[in-house]
């Protein structure tokens, strides 16, 4: 006889519904020094890549774009030059998030150094399934 098989989408639901009841319970019970190096530099690491990866081909164009003049570089290679600069940039911010806020990353350590193995401790709890 074969077993009913549970249903995905509920499965899913369910561990949706953990993770978030796992990051309210982290956020209810960090410290200032915490929150700032997990979350506040989280957002001011992403929002600074944003405006760098938006705001360099900006001034990329002007600077090869005179006023009232030809240009002084040609726009293919200016164009190639924008790519290039956006997939590099994109993708060594990527790895640099990776290195700051993956699991054992630097902030980790970080907060392992200040708080030691207590925290350690609380966030692998917080990660386990409930019963």
């Amino acid at each position: 006889m074969r077993e009913p098989r549970e249903n995905p989408r509920l499965e899913a639901a369910a561990r949706r519904a953990e993770r978030r009841l796992a990051a309210l319970e982290r956020h209810m019970e960090t410290s200032w020094y915490e929150w700032s190096l997990r979350e506040l530099a989280r957002y001011l690491y992403g929002l600074g890549m944003l405006i760098i990866v938006l705001m360099v081909p900006l001034q990329m164009a002007d600077s090869w774009l005179p006023p009232d003049r030809p240009p002084i570089v040609e726009p293919p290679f200016v164009a190639a030059l924008a790519i290039l600069f956006v997939a590099t940039f994109l993708y060594l911010g990527v790895q640099g998030y990776l290195f700051l806020w993956r699991e054992g990353g630097l902030v980790d350590r970080r907060m392992k150094e200040r708080f030691g193995s207590s925290q350690t401790l609380k966030s692998e709890s917080d990660s386990s399934p409930r019963p």
